[in-house]
């Protein structure tokens, strides 16, 4: 199920069944959230207020000083046999609608000076890389 594969640009990883599942949910989930639903009606799909990480907080060290902006929670694939990281009904995966993001980031902003000492963001949950490439650039356009 997963491994490398050579390519033209040397090993890349195998992709499975369940990531390009997982990759089809995301898409469809970006859909449902840009169809004009209100902030209260996407943070009750999210399940959290805004700027409210869903516990538990699993955070890298070398990311110690960095701002975690949760952008999915859990993780997309959740079958590794080492890992007791997502398994709990509280980080069942799903995407965090654009909006909210976009409204956190717009909260996060008026904290000013308070933010400044931050120089770097990093999106999480467990497998935030899984995203669309389309939604990743938004969120990184949100952010500058």
């Amino acid at each position: 199920s997963g491994g490398l594969r050579p390519g033209s640009r040397g090993l890349r990883p195998l992709r499975t069944s369940a990531h390009n599942l997982a990759k089809k949910r995301a898409t469809a989930h970006v859909m449902a959230s840009s169809s004009g639903a209100d902030m209260n009606t996407l943070l009750e799909v999210w399940g959290a207020p805004a700027l409210t990480y869903i516990e538990p907080v699993f955070r890298p060290p070398a990311e110690g000083n960095s701002l975690i902006l949760q952008v999915t929670n859990g993780c997309s694939w959740n079958k590794c046999t080492f890992c007791e990281m997502y398994t709990s009904d509280s980080k069942k995966f799903r995407l965090k609608p654009l909006e909210v993001i976009e409204e956190e980031i717009k909260q996060l902003a008026r904290l000013g000076s308070s933010m400044q000492s931050l120089n770097r963001v990093f999106l999480g949950d467990g497998d935030a890389m899984m995203l669309p490439f389309e939604r990743l650039l938004a969120i990184m356009r949100l952010l500058m």
